[in-house]
């Protein structure tokens, strides 16, 4: 039994979903950097 695979395990088009985990990654580590600063705010 032979199987061919016209793509060899490549995913084309996937540049959006790169460029959206990208962006929610940055936005969490913003948001963890803003409230690390607030707290250290709040401790003086």
């Amino acid at each position: 039994m032979t199987f061919v695979f016209a793509q060899a395990g490549l995913v084309t088009g996937g540049w959006s979903y790169v460029w959206g985990a990208y962006v929610a990654t940055w936005l969490f580590f913003g948001g963890y950097a803003a409230t690390l600063y607030l707290r250290s705010r709040e401790e003086r």
